[in-house]
């Protein structure tokens, strides 16, 4: 995932001081979210929504079991390399900061667009999450360590946001299809992504963002 000029410009002006040198500044960047402090535990405010350390704590840690969830689907040694690689990538507190944005400014668009999560579809694919999980070991270990009672707590919302974000994808590759009938997947996919992409960034900026880092 890349990480937005806008957003990394901004986080790392708050986090590094004038004086800091090249090296400090690399080690900057390279910071966990638990080496950041916080005023009075807020992260950051997305127009009227305050997201806390927990939020942030649960998303990196949603980030990890994706990419471990893929592990244990894969036996291609070169792949493997590459999600152990983005595993440790989501320890820098920017890449979990951003990707929290983002999938918070997705929900609030489909639900500009009237779309909503009935509860049965959400606690179906909550309970799918969970299975999903309860069948890898090592994601099993992650999520006891940050807290089984935290990580149901918050797990309904971050499913919510997610398929809410899935039926703004589903629309954009839908008028894609229709623009481009003889296109191959792999055309479709790219230009999905790009156009995803775009979306977001010009409803982020239509969104009020503060960040709250001492």
């Amino acid at each position: 995932m890349r990480i937005r000029l806008w957003l990394f410009i901004l986080v790392l002006v708050v986090l590094m001081t004038g004086c800091a040198t090249d090296s400090e500044t690399k080690e900057t960047q390279n910071n966990s979210s638990d080496e950041v402090t916080f005023k009075e535990g807020k992260v950051v405010s997305v127009k009227d929504k305050t997201f806390y350390e927990e939020d942030l704590d649960f998303h990196t840690l949603m980030n990890k079991i994706k990419l471990l969830l893929q592990k244990e689907v894969t036996e291609d040694e070169e792949q493997l390399e590459y999600l152990d690689e983005q595993i440790e990538y989501h320890d820098n507190i920017n890449v979990n900061l951003q990707s929290m944005i983002e999938l918070y400014a997705a929900a609030l668009l489909a639900e500009e667009k009237n779309y909503f999560i009935p509860d049965d579809k959400l606690l179906k694919e909550v309970g799918k999450y969970k299975e999903q999980i309860d069948e890898a070991d090592e994601a099993v270990e992650m999520v006891e360590d940050f807290g089984r009672e935290k990580f149901n707590r918050n797990i309904e919302e971050y499913v919510r946001q997610t398929l809410l974000r899935d039926r703004v994808v589903a629309d954009l590759e839908e008028n894609l299809k229709e623009d481009n009938p003889d296109a191959e997947d792999r055309e479709i996919n790219f230009y999905l992504a790009k156009e995803y992409d775009d979306l977001i960034e010009d409803q982020i900026a239509t969104l009020e963002i503060e960040i709250h880092i001492e």
